[in-house]
């Protein structure tokens, strides 16, 4: 069985007697610059009885301390073990495929206590070859109907009156699900005197859509070759920064919001088709139930607004409150397990979204470190969070345990996107070396 450097560590400093049975607490604490810790009360039964359990599973599990046939009464034997047992249950975390086992992770309350350490997956393992880009990444967009990554890089400059952004597509020599074995090549390079803050993508029509900083929407569309057509003249949709845009699948057009706490309906020509203010905040994301022709709008303030847009207008029909005035960063619907997922400040939670109970409250996770950016997997009810560490964490929103926990990357990851049918992540380095890395979501 293959040893790793564990993420954990595990240290028994100490022991008591209670009716003389022999306690010894187990500290366990994360090996990083800022640990946490915490301890669980164990017998040496219990160790026996881990031991027992992983090797009926596993094979080569480390040894666990000899039993002896009487009770230990003299402290230096007591002692002697205590020491025996740091070195099994540290042999044991070093382990990968046992770390990774809920009998390990319920023995020493991993999922509890730090969830995002309950599994682990190497960095080589799934790492595919990166591309080096020369400008920090805002945006990342998949096109997998013409195996493209499209990316949106911000110009650094002095000038902050100047905003700058390129468009770049990059092509893959195979498909993205293969896990590609090639460098991606540089497809076309578009340089926009404007800063791009959100973008959507329409499959069924091949059209991208960009919101900016000054409150304008560009669309552009694929052609057959690859390349991207000439984009239209811009719309001015809102009065401040657009904070998210999305597409509305049957009448295919774009949904917007942004900072002057409107939704905006714009058609493919540039046509606005309805504009209509959503409460009292600035809004900060939008989703389309195409399905049930609605509209799932967050803002700042904690609230959560669903519209009707059957009529292509945006109609409200139901504000919740969610999260106590603490305003979501962004958001995402499941329709498939229906399930509304928001990003807090400090947290994840997820709510009910269904014909029954809309707004019932199913889950928290609270971030060991600040979530910089994430997408959700909706056919496996999965969240993928990056942080400021670079690690990628795998939330499963049915039983409310991280999947896996992976180092992406060696800084903050400022960028992901996810592709629904194939499971492939793309993410982006926030810092110097810049890069685009693909992974595949197994």
């Amino acid at each position: 069985m293959m040893s790793t450097a564990s993420p954990l560590s595990v240290t028994i400093d100490s022991y008591s007697v209670q009716e003389s049975v022999v306690y010894y607490p187990v500290t366990v604490s994360t090996n990083t610059s800022v640990p946490k810790s915490w301890t669980v009360l164990k017998r040496f039964s219990n160790f026996d009885e881990l031991h027992i359990a992983l090797s009926k599973s596993f094979c080569g599990v480390p040894p666990r301390p000899k039993k002896t046939f009487f009770k230990m009464k003299n402290s230096k034997d007591i002692n002697q073990r205590r020491k025996e047992l740091e070195v099994f249950a540290n042999k044991l975390m070093a382990c990968k495929e046992l770390f990774n086992s809920s009998t390990l992770r319920a023995f020493f309350s991993i999922d509890t206590h730090a969830p995002e350490y309950s599994t682990r997956q190497a960095l080589t393992e799934t790492l595919i070859p990166q591309r080096i880009l020369a400008n920090p990444v805002s945006k990342l967009l998949l096109s997998p109907r013409a195996n493209m990554v499209i990316t949106v890089e911000r110009l650094c400059s002095k000038d902050k009156e100047k905003q700058v952004s390129f468009l770049k597509s990059f092509i893959f020599a195979s498909p993205l699900s293969s896990a590609p074995k090639a460098e991606c090549e540089l497809k076309w390079d578009i340089q926009l005197n404007l800063k791009v803050t959100c973008i959507a993508y329409c499959g069924t029509k091949g059209t991208f859509v960009f919101g900016t900083e000054a409150g304008t929407l560009y669309t552009q569309s694929l052609l057959k070759s690859g390349e991207l057509e000439a984009a239209k003249n811009p719309t001015p949709a809102h009065a401040e920064a657009i904070a998210d845009v999305c597409f509305e699948e049957n009448e295919v057009y774009a949904v917007s919001v942004g900072a002057d706490k409107r939704v905006v309906g714009t058609s493919l020509d540039g046509k606005i088709l309805y504009s209509s203010k959503i409460g009292e905040h600035a809004l900060s994301s939008v989703h389309s139930d195409s399905k049930a022709g609605t509209i799932i709008i967050t803002n700042v303030n904690g609230e959560l607004f669903i519209c009707d847009i059957k009529s292509l207008k945006a109609t409200l029909l139901q504000t919740l409150s969610l999260t106590d005035n603490l305003p979501i960063l962004s958001s995402r619907l499941n329709l498939t397990h229906e399930v509304i997922v928001c990003l807090l400040p400090e947290e994840m939670r997820w709510y009910e979204y269904s014909a029954k109970s809309k707004g019932q409250e199913l889950g928290r996770w609270k971030a060991a470190s600040k979530v910089t950016c994430w997408e959700m997997y909706e056919r496996k009810n999965v969240v993928v969070l990056d942080n400021e560490e670079g690690g990628a964490i795998f939330l499963n929103l049915t039983t409310g345990n991280v999947r896996y926990n992976m180092q992406a990357h060696t800084d903050s990851i400022k960028s992901i996107a996810l592709d629904q049918s194939s499971g492939v992540i793309i993410t982006s380095s926030k810092n110097l070396p810049l890069c685009v890395r693909p992974w595949p979501l197994s």
